[in-house]
């Protein structure tokens, strides 16, 4: 599978990134980066896509699965879910740049999907599987 750009305004498409088993992807808010995840189960990494350059880089390489989640509001951070096979999960965020090692923002027992951050990059809402009730909504703040 190919990620390709569609400008709304002429039409003309423009691939991004290489070819391969995207999972799933996010646009930071100003438009510059694309995430996507690549893989599946223990191989699972992820890749920044630079949409003005077309240049794409390693972001995240996994040993287990990875659920791609949002940017900060200044498009500055990545934030994703975590786990190395052994059932929890971990919410990590790491700066683009690679400024600053990756952060662990908190963990559960259970499948976490980060899903959006609050304005102030305080509160981040999550999905999670509940053996109990299946999928619920939380707020981590």
């Amino acid at each position: 599978m190919r990620i390709t750009h569609l400008d709304a305004e002429t039409g003309i498409t423009t691939p991004l990134g290489t070819e391969g088993m995207h999972n799933s992807m996010a646009v930071s808010p100003d438009g510059r980066w694309l995430a996507v995840t690549r893989g599946s189960g223990a191989g699972s990494e992820i890749y920044l896509v630079d949409t003005r350059t077309r240049v794409e880089r390693r972001f995240v390489e996994s040993g287990g699965n990875l659920s791609l989640g949002m940017f900060s509001l200044d498009s500055r951070t990545l934030y994703w879910a975590g786990t190395s096979g052994d059932a929890v999960w971990w919410l990590l965020r790491q700066p683009i740049d690679g400024s600053s090692p990756v952060d662990s923002v908190t963990s559960i027992m259970d499948t976490l999907i980060p899903h959006a951050i609050s304005a102030d990059g305080r509160h981040a809402f999550v999905a999670y599987w509940s053996r109990s009730s299946s999928w619920d909504l939380s707020l981590i703040h």
